[in-house]
């Protein structure tokens, strides 16, 4: 079967569907540099930590590791705060990641197809004719809140130090390997 071209409105519809996929990585970025800052770890083995981690495992790791009693009350509730309004993004993000995508009900508009299985109970999503549908418009106002929610991460990265502390765990792990035997000499 053919796949024809996408029309104009699709391509708005697409290109919104990708802010959000391109937003919600960033705010998975920004939740690694997180860990590495509330756990002063150097962010290579922070990486190396979370690299099979999916969102859903990173979040109660955070949540711990911002509740430490090393870290101020008033930025853990604020931490909490960017980590609940990233939370209520999960559900388009993971739509638009992983769902099938058929006509809706409104002029222009898509709804997902979803079939699971969790705990034995099956759920199908898009087969009935009053369900949630999307136009280019309602991705890209998600889009909005993805954004704002990643700058308001991001800003709170830079304000507890996060990224200051990377820099200098990096500083740090040069500064080892610089000074190992067998280091080739500059002359």
């Amino acid at each position: 079967m053919a796949i024809n071209p996408p029309t104009e409105s699709e391509k708005e519809q697409l290109a919104a569907m990708g802010a959000i996929i391109t937003l919600f990585a960033r705010i998975e970025s920004g939740m690694e540099i997180a860990i590495a800052g509330f756990a002063d770890i150097g962010m290579w083995t922070a990486i190396v930590m979370t690299s099979d981690t999916t969102y859903r495992q990173k979040r109660p790791i955070l949540q711990t590791l911002s509740q430490q009693r090393t870290v101020p009350d008033a930025r853990a509730e604020k931490f909490e705060k960017i980590l609940d309004d990233v939370h209520e993004r999960t559900k388009i993000r993971n739509l638009v990641a992983h769902a099938t995508w058929t006509k809706g009900r409104r002029a222009g508009s898509v709804k997902p197809l979803t079939h699971s299985i969790r705990s034995g109970k099956p759920k199908t999503q898009g087969h009935r004719q009053n369900e949630k549908d999307y136009t280019a418009s309602d991705f890209w106002d998600e889009a909005t809140k993805l954004r704002e929610v990643a700058s308001r991460l991001q800003d709170f990265i830079a304000e507890a130090g996060f990224i200051d502390h990377i820099h200098r765990k990096m500083s740090e792990m040069s500064a080892t390997i610089s000074g190992l035997p067998g280091k080739p000499s500059s002359k």
